[in-house]
C-alpha cells in the first residue's frame, strides 16, 4: 500500500494507502490513453506546464501533452477504483 497521487495543470487529488494492483490498473488506463510515459524518475519532480503526474510511492511517471478529456476520465477511474480522494486541488 502507497500514497498515490494524479496532478495535472488543473487538477490534483491524492489518496493513501492505494494497493498496488489498483494503482497498476491506473497507470495502464494512463498508458493506453495517453501513450508511453515521457519520463519515469524517483525524484520528486513538481509537473510542468502542460504535463500529467502519476506519483505512487517513490515512482514518478510523467506524460506530455494529455488532453483534459483523458486526465479526466483517469481521475473518474481512480475515483471508482479507490473512493474519494483524501485531498483535492
Amino acid at each position: 500500500m502507497a500514497m498515490f497521487w494524479l496532478k495535472s495543470d488543473d487538477f490534483g487529488a491524492r489518496w493513501g494507502d492505494v494497493s498496488d494492483s489498483a494503482a497498476e490498473k491506473i497507470l495502464e488506463k494512463a498508458t493506453t490513453l495517453i501513450g508511453a510515459p515521457h519520463a519515469v524518475t524517483t525524484a520528486w519532480t513538481q509537473p510542468g506546464k502542460g504535463q500529467f503526474l502519476i506519483a505512487r510511492d517513490q515512482v514518478h511517471t510523467f506524460w506530455n501533452g494529455a488532453a483534459e478529456e483523458q486526465v479526466d476520465e483517469i481521475a473518474d477511474m481512480a475515483t471508482e477504483l479507490l473512493g474519494e480522494p483524501d485531498t483535492v486541488a
